[in-house]
């Protein structure tokens, strides 16, 4: 399934104590940092230094053909890998 990198998605960061979420329905516990598109969220994310990372994780529509709504960074860096995604 392709990957639509101009759906609706949003950049939500974890304290470093919430590294877990309520569940794939919801954020509870995480601060919304970013709403853009896929590939704003993926950008804005690869920006951020390597240490935070792990505090980040993207909330995505169905509609964008990923494998989950919440991507987490392991997810994230494999999107941001394939050859057709375009970085900022």
């Amino acid at each position: 399934m392709a990957i639509d990198y101009d759906a609706p998605a949003s950049l939500h960061q974890w304290g470093p104590r919430e590294k877990k979420r309520a569940g794939e329905a919801q954020m509870f516990g995480s601060t919304q940092v970013w709403t853009g598109t896929l590939a704003a969220c993926i950008n804005h994310y690869l920006a951020k230094p390597k240490a935070e990372r792990p505090l980040y994780t993207i909330m995505v529509d169905e509609a964008a053909g990923a494998a989950k709504n919440i991507l987490d960074p392991a997810d994230i860096e494999a999107i941001a890998k394939r050859e057709n995604f375009r970085a900022g």
